[in-house]
């Protein structure tokens, strides 16, 4: 099977240690309860689990002063009274949400919390908290491929004026929003790695380089280093694994060998 389709893959370091890399999607996911045997039966053939990020670390505090605006800044004096109430009226009535609890923070929270309800989504566990609760069950070492605070703080990376324009975009024609969403949802259950990575890399725009090329190299290097020492089950977003700079590439070009495991 080419790299362009398929979420689960075995990894193979120097003919001999196996591991197991498997694409996700941060939001919950039925794949979780159908696939739970196949799950478990994995898990048990490792040591370490590697998600993104330590998930253990993600308490709401934390998380709520990685999102703040600095200087206690507030977002909405970049837009034009007539440009807030607008926005602030429509929110209200599609998404019950009172935009004054949002403007001190970065909008793209507000970009998230609109698009979970947009597919019929809410805060329930994703497919990467459940697996993590999975594999603490099981008392593997669990880790994270990325530094905990570069990785949220790439949010402030984003500049705000940019921030605000996908917000605005996102509104003004909520239908196509909802369909480039569900095709997303979609997608991911189709396996179709191609266009998930074509749809991410199409949002990112401008930042692809950093929330997708740079990290993808950062997560190669640790999958290696982890790869060669024990057996691991590593999850990421399945929009990192495709493309010629996507971790299965990159993989591949480090020698290890990659072989697609059927969900």
């Amino acid at each position: 099977m080419s790299h362009e389709s398929g979420l689960l893959w075995r990894l193979e370091f120097d003919h001999s240690r196996i591991s197991f890399l498997f694409g996700t999607i941060h939001l919950n996911s039925s794949l979780f309860q159908e696939k739970r045997e196949l799950f478990n039966s994995l898990l048990n053939q490792c040591v370490i689990f590697a998600a993104e990020v330590d998930l253990d670390q993600m308490n709401p505090d934390q998380m709520s002063a990685f999102f703040k605006l600095p200087e206690n800044g507030q977002w909405l004096d970049q837009l034009k009274p007539n440009q807030w109430l607008k926005m602030k009226q429509l929110c209200e009535r599609r998404f019950h949400l009172d935009l004054n609890q949002f403007t001190t923070v970065f909008p793209l929270v507000l970009v998230n919390q609109i698009s979970l309800q947009l597919i019929g989504m809410n805060a329930e566990k994703s497919l990467d908290q459940n697996l993590w609760e999975l594999a603490a069950q099981k008392n593997m070492s669990r880790m994270g491929l990325e530094d905990f605070h570069q990785h949220f703080n790439m949010i402030s990376l984003i500049e705000l004026k940019d921030q605000i324009k996908m917000l605005k975009d996102l509104l003004k024609n909520l239908d196509h929003s909802k369909r480039k969403y569900v095709k997303m949802v979609n997608d991911y259950h189709s396996q179709d790695l191609r266009s998930i990575y074509q749809t991410s890399r199409k949002m990112l725009g401008k930042y692809r380089k950093l929330m997708l090329f740079e990290r993808n190299e950062i997560m190669r290097d640790k999958i290696m280093q982890l790869g060669q020492s024990e057996s691991c089950f590593i999850t990421c977003g399945a929009g990192h694994l495709y493309g010629e700079q996507g971790i299965l590439r990159l993989l591949k070009k480090q020698g290890v060998s990659l072989k697609h495991v059927s969900l």
